[in-house]
């Protein structure tokens, strides 16, 4: 039977396989003669569409024929109105153009530049007609593609073409036209592979150019037409295509039915057929299954009744429960085969004597069973646990059931079972010194404990330490909830806790109250746990106040400042991205301000980061009382951050105006110390939404702007513009071309000569470097100075300086000038850069440097921002036979203290006080008191920047050493330097 029933379930199988390929080969075919009818009749469309075309074209290169032969020389001139017609009666031409063979146009319409690329090829004909197609192209910002076509004007005219545009769209309208399904395609491409319309994608792929098409394989003759099945290469569909070669066009029509299309309709019914089939499957193996399981059932009914008893006493022996009879008039007891195990006796199968069995009982349990057994009755079972005493002496305790059980023969017997629960009644001992041992944890932890009902809270249980941390006693504790240890205003959160179960949870942090009412912070630990038989919660508190005060002040230490207490660069970040989402919902501005202090860095260098921290403090406390809702922070030295929200609908104008009362306020002088500062602040600010949503770029444009303003002459307030991003890049470019620079040579050294003030005999050289840039010419200094300060970049540059001035004094020499000194200025950075004396050393030693020719100039603020470490490098150079000069002397803070100190030979007066030196009084003070200082000092003196006959004189008749400046010479190169210096004095 089972073999029939196979065999019919396998040809339904194939008879339904059948009609599915049947119906699978049929759509699959129907597709093909679709895609093929589709492509048949487009392509005709097209080329009607073509056709006509190509007939407006050749009637107005016969019109210009005509006009030539008629007047010639009104050709060009009478044209356009023919063209314009031409142009009217086809909406699908955007244009028609008279051009000269080099695509120039002679008729409006506009040139065709790449006429001579495709007009005249033979792939781009049409037919033999003569007729060109170009490559199509999109009309500028956007605008629609157009396909030029070309058709030579008579050699009567001079030559040239005519050039129509065809507007794609109207290719388009065809191919868009056509039902292909969700997933289909219809493309027209030229011979080079350039899709010209395409049903899908169009925006995308039009102009696109796809040598490789599988259409274009063999370059199929014009008429020729054909259907594949195909992966496309662009977008990966698998379609049933047809294409069609167009005839007298270089053109390819390709109609595309995506597979998935077509076969959508013969999945469902391939489904439904599969469905048909796995349900007869499915009740015909139910059948067999049913007459299996009817056999299968009446076999194991007969094995079952044999094994029954065999069963019993698995069971008996897998649950540990074996069962007993006292045979009364026999005076013995029937064990099954599990009691005897659990009795320690061999399974035998006889009776044991009822003596011996109870003289398995241990001695002390012996009294209980008696009066166990006493209480049988025939109703309810009687339980009694007692131990045993195995023959082998091993004890076991046992749970024994036992009644009086009337036989129908009238007889009586005991019987029941008994159970071995020695592994509980150990669990129970164990569970019962654990419970002794948490008892004693819980009583002497040094942490405090508790247990509180969970329903209302009421404390159940503390523990020594509790009592002591909270100052409670044990018998208030156990009056009092929850809410008694927590402050009044934590009441809400603590029912919200409870509703959530959430109070105690693992590690949570609450705050509790001691009975003197002072507040402590507490982390939880809990868990869940019956006692005294309610549901309760065991909680552990651990007193954290002292480590929570430690890690907020560490954590307001990494945010703050610690000078001023104003938050740093991190907390202003935080601040501000809090001011940018409120700004976002409420639909307002945040005005971001960055600032510096522009004679911040002059008062900290010539008296001390000691003044300069207290002037810091000041500016500090200043900002921070301008406004209340305005967020002040520390970025770093002199800079600070200033954040205002702002509702205001001209964030510009906000912005000036805050400035403004930010420059007001730093303008008063600060006094710190017995001193008085006048300080003005640089401004740069950015705004939010304006200029972006990102906190660190909103604060970096600001200082972008900052930066700017620092650049300025004097004190602004700047706006962020991204020309500003651009001159920093600008920056970062020229620090790489100054590499470049440094590494190529590119410096070169020029020389103001300095002379005696008494007369025109020259004293010495300044040698200042000079940046001949390859496409440039010279580079200011004042360009590429600053910038290789800021890199760092002034530490090798300086070096190469120093190089060049060693190795020019020895062609001074060699030029009979052995006695000029040359003078070097030395940075900032170059000084503290630990390399100057090392640099300095192998100088002397390399070019055998006598001593005196070698002057190094130092600024004042490089001396005075660390005296005592300035004085040491000084007297380590004076040690190389180099002379010592200050620089811009008079410009910044010099204590007289150090300055009498200082192993320098010579005192520069800036050229700021030369200026106007005869008639203004104040610079005349100043260069007199420079000079009484040098001479009571022992110190020579020499003034820069003199450019007129009465400086001159007003210096040389108050005792100045020497001088130098455009009166005399301006700087030079070397070589003109020794033609300006004449013949060398005998």
């Amino acid at each position: 039977m089972l073999g029939y029933g196979l065999l019919l379930t396998l040809l339904l199988a194939s008879a339904l396989g059948f009609v599915l390929w049947r119906d699978y080969q049929g759509k699959l075919e129907s597709a093909a003669r679709q895609s093929e009818a589709l492509a048949q009749g487009s392509a005709r469309l097209i080329a009607f569409q073509l056709r006509n075309l190509d007939r407006a074209m050749r009637g107005i290169v016969a019109d210009v024929e005509t006009l030539a032969q008629a007047a010639p020389d009104r050709v060009i001139g009478l044209e356009p109105a023919f063209i314009r017609g031409v142009v009217e009666r086809h909406a699908e031409l955007e244009s028609i153009v008279l051009v000269d063979a080099a695509g120039r146009a002679l008729t409006p319409g506009g040139d065709e530049p790449r006429l001579a690329a495709w007009a005249g090829i033979a792939r781009r004909q049409i037919g033999a007609s003569g007729l060109s197609l170009g490559p199509p192209r999109r009309e500028a910002d956007g605008g629609e593609w157009l396909l030029p076509m070309a058709r030579p004007l008579p050699a009567a005219v001079g030559g040239g073409w005519v050039v129509a545009r065809l507007r794609v769209s109207a290719l388009q309208d065809v191919v868009e036209g056509m039902a292909l399904g969700p997933h289909g395609v219809a493309a027209l491409v030229a011979r080079d592979g350039t899709v010209l319309a395409r049903s899908r994608d169009a925006e995308r792929q039009v102009g696109q150019r796809y040598p490789e098409l599988p259409v274009l394989r063999g370059d199929p003759p014009p008429g020729s037409h054909g259907v594949v099945e195909e992966r496309s290469g662009i977008d990966g569909v698998t379609r049933i295509r047809a294409y069609r070669a167009l005839d007298d066009y270089p053109l390819l029509l390709s109609v595309g039915l995506a597979r998935q299309d077509v076969l959508a309709s013969w999945w469902p019914f391939v489904g439904v057929a599969l469905l048909a089939g796995l349900l007869y499957v499915l009740g015909w193996l139910y059948l067999v299954r049913s007459l299996l399981r009817g056999n299968a059932q009446q076999r194991i009914l007969l094995d079952e009744v044999g094994r029954s008893e065999g069963l019993l006493h698995e069971a008996q022996r897998i649950a540990g429960l074996g069962s007993w009879t006292v045979v009364r008039n026999r005076n013995c007891v029937e064990y099954s085969p599990e009691a005897k195990r659990i009795h320690g006796l061999p399974d035998d199968g006889e009776p044991v004597d009822l003596a011996t069995a109870l003289s398995l009982v241990h001695p002390d349990d012996l009294p209980l069973v008696q009066a166990w057994r006493a209480r049988f009755t025939d109703t309810e079972p009687v339980e009694c646990e007692f131990r045993l005493v195995r023959p082998d002496g091993t004890q076991r305790v046992v749970r024994c059931r036992g009644r009086t059980v009337h036989d129908e023969d009238g007889g009586v017997r005991e019987a029941g079972t008994v159970l071995d629960v020695s592994e509980r009644a150990r669990a129970h001992e164990a569970r019962n010194a654990a419970e002794r041992q948490y008892r004693f944890m819980f009583d002497r932890n040094p942490l405090p404990f508790w247990v509180y009902r969970r329903d209302t809270l009421q404390f159940m249980a503390v523990n020594d330490a509790a009592v002591a941390s909270y100052g409670y006693s044990r018998g208030e504790f156990l009056g009092m909830t929850l809410f008694d240890i927590r402050p009044a205003e934590d009441a809400e959160d603590l029912k919200r806790a409870v509703r959530r179960r959430e109070e105690g949870g693992r590690g949570q942090l609450w705050r509790h109250r001691r009975k003197d009412g002072s507040l402590i912070d507490v982390r939880i630990y809990a868990a869940d746990m019956e006692f005294e038989g309610h549901s309760c919660r065991l909680v552990l508190a651990e007193d954290v106040t002292e480590r929570l005060r430690v890690q907020r002040d560490l954590a307001h230490r990494a945010s703050h400042d610690e000078l001023t207490g104003l938050g740093n660069r991190v907390a202003v970040l935080e601040q501000l991205a809090g001011l940018i989402a409120r700004a976002r919902e409420q639909r307002s501005r945040v005005l971001v301000l960055h600032l510096d202090l522009r004679q911040f860095k002059l008062v900290n260098d010539s008296l001390g980061h000691e003044v300069g921290d207290e002037v810091l403090k000041v500016v500090a406390g200043r900002l921070s009382q301008l406004d209340p809702d305005l967020v002040v922070g520390r970025l770093g030295g002199d800079e600070f951050a200033l954040l205002a929200p702002s509702t205001a609908a001209d964030g510009v104008a906000a912005a000036e105006v805050l400035a403004a009362r930010v420059h007001m306020l730093l303008s008063e002088p600060v006094e710190v110390m017995e001193t008085l500062h006048y300080l003005h602040p640089d401004i740069g600010y950015a705004l939010h939404p304006d200029d972006g949503e990102d906190p660190d770029r909103l604060l970096h444009k600001a200082g972008v702007a900052n930066h700017e303003a620092k650049r300025r002459d004097r004190p602004q307030t700047v706006r962020y513009q991204a020309e500003l991003d651009r001159r920093v890049q600008g920056r970062l470019q020229m620090v790489a071309r100054l590499h470049e620079a440094i590494e190529r040579e590119e410096f070169e050294l020029h020389f103001q000569p300095q002379y005696f003030a008494s007369g025109r005999e020259p004293v010495g050289l300044e040698a200042l470097v000079r940046w001949r840039h390859p496409e440039r010419g010279l580079v200011p200094p004042g360009e590429f100075i600053p910038v290789c300060e800021d890199s760092g970049l002034i530490v090798p540059l300086g070096r190469w300086v120093l190089r060049e001035a060693a190795r020019h004094h020895r062609l001074l020499v060699e030029a009979g000038w052995q006695g000029l000194t040359i003078a070097v200025n030395v940075s900032a950075i170059q000084f503290r850069s630990g390399e100057l004396e090392a640099d300095v050393g192998a100088l002397v030693q390399e070019f055998s440097l006598p001593p005196g020719v070698l002057e190094l100039e130092l600024t004042e603020s490089i001396v005075m921002d660390d005296p005592e470490a300035a004085i040491a490098v000084l007297e380590r150079l004076r040690q190389f036979g180099v002379m010592l000069s200050i620089d811009d002397f008079g410009t910044g803070y010099s204590s007289m203290a150090y300055l009498h100190r200082l192993p320098v030979d010579k005192l520069k007066i800036d050229r700021s006080f030369i200026a106007d030196v005869e008639e203004d009084s104040h610079n005349a003070a100043i260069c007199e008191s420079v000079l009484s200082l040098a001479r009571s000092f022992g110190l020579k003196v020499i003034a820069e920047g003199v450019e007129t006959r009465a400086q001159m004189d007003w210096l040389r008749q108050r005792g100045c050493d020497e001088v130098q400046g455009f009166l005399l010479a301006r700087p030079m190169p070397f070589a003109d330097v020794l033609r300006h210096l004449g013949h060398p004095p005998r």
